[in-house]
């Protein structure tokens, strides 16, 4: 069957965008991309701003997903500059993506949650892609179905620690902080994955 290798795809590359630490939320610089940039040929992958060249490899292999990750990257940024609006640290700094200042740059509280937002936000706008027969090929389906389907992407869950860490940039065993937060919100929610999704992103 072709829907479950498909899925797995999409999943693989929402995985591979949140790689390492440095580069796990400068794809978020996709938020700017013009509307006018149609994201229908391969060739507009190398005019994203804020891939690295594998990144850019997966955009040309799963061209169907990109406006949906641009829609995600959009939606992370309205939702962390609402989530912060009142406070001291009021989320501005990520407008400045993919070149942000120190505050997103290094291991900060700051940081970890704009990580940790963008995972969520890229794993459900996958999922409402696929719920809403948007993403070819997908295995998700219309509720009630959607319990029974998603038993199929439990074997990504194995994958998430190699793609979030790649073995030379960890001891054997472990994965740093960020990944830890990454897996927990994409890997171990895959059977819920259609069904859940912050409040926070839904507001406003």
């Amino acid at each position: 069957m072709r829907a479950r290798p498909r899925v797995c795809e999409a999943l693989l590359f929402a995985l591979a965008l949140q790689t390492g630490v440095c580069y796990g939320i400068k794809w978020l610089a996709l938020s700017k991309t013009p509307a006018a940039l149609a994201l229908n040929q391969t060739q507009h992958c190398k005019q994203l701003e804020g891939l690295v060249s594998a990144q850019v490899q997966l955009c040309r292999s799963n061209l169907e997903l990109m406006h949906t990750i641009v829609h995600a990257a959009r939606e992370v940024m309205k939702a962390c500059r609402r989530a912060f609006a009142d406070m001291r640290w009021n989320c501005s700094s990520i407008e400045l993506a993919p070149n942000y200042l120190l505050d997103l740059e290094r291991g900060t509280r700051e940081s970890a949650f704009v990580y940790a937002l963008s995972a969520a936000a890229i794993s459900h706008a996958i999922a409402r892609a696929c719920t809403s027969g948007d993403l070819p090929g997908c295995s998700c389906g219309p509720v009630p179905a959607l319990l029974g389907q998603f038993q199929t992407l439990e074997p990504v869950d194995s994958l998430i620690p190699h793609f979030l860490a790649p073995e030379k940039e960890r001891s054997p065993g472990t994965l740093p902080a960020p990944a830890l937060t990454h897996r927990m919100i994409l890997g171990k929610s895959l059977p819920s994955l259609c069904l859940s999704f912050p409040i926070f992103l839904m507001q406003g």
